[in-house]
């Protein structure tokens, strides 16, 4: 055989050899490529405004090493729970209501159910889970017991009327009023002269409280007299909330450059009212202080976000002395 021969056959057994390895290149597919999914993004959390134009200049004076919050966090995404109406009739009669409810539709919150007799009222937004109990009345206070008593008789009144799973909830803070001179409406207090003493409940899945437009308000709170006595108590009851997906939060700086962005919630606890404030008498807001909570903006809402609580002083020109505040800061950062 001649060496042209040879150099013929040896490239035929080379094809015959890759055939099949080209073949199955050719018509394999290939594995398609997953393009991570990318998450949506989380909208900024409305917050109302509800004071008239003015022109002031924030002073942020907290210090950086007092800045203790992790870097990153989660969102939280929950469903209220519709009340039952014959729970709730369970709960009415464990506290002594007698008679059938008023029924009436709100245009907001959909049926509300209310019980009342001379004394106390419970009443109950069914469709958003809300149920509140309180006295009609406020009462003379005799004696006073410990702070420890004090937040047992809240749990104890949550658990025994079925008002709320407190073993689901942990304590968060507990806030102190005095009766307003007016007898209207109550003022801070410290542990010492206080008449009501407020135990804060929130769901357990972080260990910042979920609050709303009212800072000193969390989910499921227990207003309870100096004495012992019940004063009030108000829950929204959840069907579900758990974590959501995680987000970064605003760093040191990110909150000193954002801090004009900051929206007033309270001045002077909560006593004067933001629509009374004339415009621009507004003229410095001092922060001092500032925590992480969770906002949950309304009930109609399914997300709950983080936000910073910012507290401190406000001066305004047409008072003497400066006022506490309390303005809210989106959270999450948005590099």
């Amino acid at each position: 055989m001649d060496k042209r021969k040879k150099i013929i056959i040896s490239i035929l057994l080379l094809m015959l050899l890759f055939a099949p390895i080209v073949f199955y290149l050719l018509t394999s597919k290939k594995t398609p490529q997953i393009t991570p999914e990318r998450q949506k993004p989380i909208s900024i959390p409305t917050i109302p405004d509800n004071i008239n134009q003015q022109s002031y200049k924030i002073n942020f004076k907290v210090k950086e090493e007092s800045f203790d919050f992790p870097e990153k966090i989660n969102i939280f995404t929950y469903e209220p729970q519709k009340i039952d109406e014959q729970e709730l009739g369970d709960i009415a009669q464990n506290l002594s209501f007698t008679g059938e409810p008023i029924i009436e539709d709100d245009y907001y919150d959909g049926k509300i159910i209310l019980y009342v007799n001379d004394q106390t009222y419970l009443t109950s937004s069914v469709e958003i889970g809300e149920i509140r109990y309180g006295l009609q009345n406020f009462p003379t206070i005799n004696t006073k017991i410990d702070d420890q008593e004090i937040v047992q008789n809240a749990i104890d009144f949550l658990q025994s009327n079925n008002f709320t799973n407190s073993e689901e909830n942990i304590i968060t803070s507990i806030n102190y009023y005095k009766i307003a001179p007016t007898r209207v409406d109550f003022e801070a207090a410290n542990s010492e002269n206080a008449d009501i003493i407020q135990v804060n409940f929130t769901p357990n899945i972080s260990e910042y409280p979920i609050i709303d437009l009212n800072p000193e308000k969390t989910m499921t709170y227990v207003q309870v007299m100096a004495d012992g006595k019940i004063y009030s108590a108000n829950t929204t009851r959840l069907d579900s909330i758990k974590t959501s997906q995680e987000v970064s939060l605003k760093n040191f700086q990110e909150v000193k450059k954002s801090i004009n962005d900051s929206t007033i919630i309270s001045i002077n606890n909560g006593i004067t009212y933001l629509e009374s404030i004339p415009e621009n008498t507004i003229q410095s807001i001092e922060i001092d202080k500032i925590d992480l909570a969770y906002f949950q903006a309304s009930q109609k809402e399914s997300i709950i976000q983080p936000i910073f609580l910012l507290e401190g002083t406000v001066t305004i020109s047409t008072r003497q002395d400066p006022l506490p505040i309390v303005l809210y800061l989106p959270a999450i950062s948005g590099n």
